[in-house]
């Protein structure tokens, strides 16, 4: 008799899915009117709520929205049945952002945190519970907005349900008031002109000068030109020129300037370009240096860029995008706690776009440290006002800085210059409080 019979979905009691995108394969048994198992019957499933979970032909539940559904299975020969399956979500991992900042003294930061289930799916409506290791340093409230309170470093942590994440907050001394209106739109507010030169006159007029006097070796040379595009300072630039074939670790020369005495801080300023079609060596262009320290203690701070990452291929052309970073160089192994070369600190998480063929804005202020038990110098690099590296908690050998040049050393190992091409540089300042 059609409709006889008994069809019973399993597990009779339904089931929960603990995660959005999971998946509860259910099951059917079919028995006629005789109590004799059908193999066959040819059943059709459905869910009361296809928001919350759907199902397929084959009687797989696949979860959509935390909630309730009914589903349901009918035949023809033996009626139908129905369970509940219920959606949640169990919370198997905690994320944290940002995961590491640096903020000022006094300055806030919110941080945020997802609560993810077994597939990544977050959660809605998560009370979380947020703490610092320091109170004394840093505060966080129930929203997860962080204020520091005094200079140090402290672990943020958000938990829930027995699982928590971690991250890192700086809190520093604050920046000096900067006015971005200016021409040097970083340049402290307070500090007095040191040094300045449009480049107009070569040799450069005291109290700059240049090194090796007289003709670079491989026929380099720094030399004087006209741009009528400079963006300050006048047409007159300064130009590092390379040869073709010119070997690689050598530069056009070195202007630049000796201080009187050693500066504990320092704010360096310059409108920079290289040729439009510049090829760089695989490594690096050491652009521009500061010379730190007295009594045989000294280090150099460069300022690098590099266009291409991987090698020197045959017939390249051009390289990009490029990376402005900072690197040290000349201390012993032990001088920075077994770092000879501090690794790059860029604050932007993306190679920085540094534009051929353009004036570009470079800005750099550095402070040696105050204190030798805990070194709080720091060193911050802009290009066309946009951070993009920061040292901070840095310690300088002879407290100080001693003297700046552009020298524009092509590379450091192998690949010499492929084509004539140069580095111009349009106006240098500093400044020193």
């Amino acid at each position: 008799e059609e409709g006889a019979g008994a069809l019973r979905i399993t597990p009779a009691e339904g089931g929960t899915i603990t995660a959005l995108g999971g998946t509860l394969q259910l099951g059917v048994t079919a028995e006629d009117g005789d109590g004799n198992a059908l193999s066959n019957p040819g059943v059709s499933w459905s869910s009361s709520d296809e928001t919350v979970a759907t199902v397929s032909s084959s009687g797989r539940v696949t979860a959509h929205a935390v909630g309730s559904a009914l589903i349901s299975v009918a035949a023809v020969c033996c009626g139908g049945d129905q369970v509940t399956v219920t959606v949640s979500q169990a919370i198997q991992e905690i994320e944290l952002s940002p995961a590491q900042v640096s903020i000022e003294l006094g300055e806030s930061i919110a941080f945020s945190a997802r609560a993810l289930d077994g597939n990544g799916q977050p959660l809605q409506s998560v009370d979380f519970v947020w703490t610092t290791s320091d109170s004394t340093v840093a505060s966080i409230d129930e929203s997860g907005s962080a204020q520091g309170l005094a200079v140090g470093d402290v672990t943020v942590t958000v938990s829930v349900g027995g699982l928590e994440a971690v991250g890192d907050l700086q809190v520093r001394e604050p920046n000096p008031g900067y006015d971005p209106a200016s021409q040097w739109p970083n340049e402290p507010t307070g500090f007095r002109e040191l040094a300045h030169t449009n480049w107009d006159s070569w040799p450069p007029a005291r109290p700059w000068g240049t090194y090796p006097i007289g003709p670079a070796p491989f026929g380099a040379e720094n030399r004087l030109t006209q741009d009528p595009t400079a963006p300050s300072g006048g047409a007159s630039v300064l130009e590092g020129f390379y040869p073709a074939g010119m070997p690689n670790g050598y530069s056009p020369g070195v202007p630049g300037i000796t201080f009187s005495q050693i500066l504990p801080e320092l704010y360096v300023a310059m409108w920079y370009k290289v040729d439009a079609d510049f090829i760089n060596h695989p490594f690096q262009l050491k652009s521009h240096f500061v010379w730190a320290g007295v009594d045989g203690s000294h280090f150099w701070i460069d300022w690098f860029h590099r266009f291409e990452e991987n090698g020197h291929p045959a017939g390249s052309q051009h390289y990009a995008p490029s990376r402005m970073r900072i690197r040290l160089q000349g201390l012993g192994w032990n001088d920075l706690g077994n770092v000879e070369w501090l690794i790059e600190q860029n604050v932007q998480d993306s190679l920085v776009e540094f534009p051929r063929g353009e004036w570009v804005l470079l800005e750099m202020h550095m402070r040696a440290h105050t204190n030798t038990a805990q070194p709080d110098g720091f060193l911050r690099l802009w290009q066309d006002g946009v951070l993009i590296v920061e040292v901070n908690n840095w310690y300088v050998p002879g407290g100080g800085f001693r003297r700046f040049y552009h020298e524009g050393v092509y590379g450091g190992a192998h690949f010499p210059v492929p084509q004539d091409q140069s580095w111009y540089v349009a106006e240098t300042y500093i400044s020193t409080p």
